[in-house]
């Protein structure tokens, strides 16, 4: 939890308003599908920092290199 709120505060998201709000959930439902469902179906994990690092590695992946279907990307990697 402390993760994700450094994460929104970082970004500089405005608490309650409905921008944020949709931009929360579609991270949260991200985050669901390409990385809690498909991480606790490969692996038993046993300890929490095994979660963090493959958290970070996929969004290592998520954020370099895979191919995002935003506004104005057409397909391309923000970096």
């Amino acid at each position: 939890m402390i993760f994700y709120l450094n994460l929104v505060l970082s970004l500089g998201y405005l608490h309650y308003s409905a921008q944020t709000n949709g931009i929360c959930e579609r991270l949260h439902k991200t985050m669901k599908t390409e990385c809690y469902d498909i991480m606790f179906r490969r692996k038993i994990y046993t300890e929490l920092t095994e979660i963090q690092q493959d958290i970070e590695l996929l969004l290592e992946f998520y954020n370099r290199e895979r191919a995002h279907s935003g506004k104005y990307y057409y397909g391309k990697t923000p970096w």
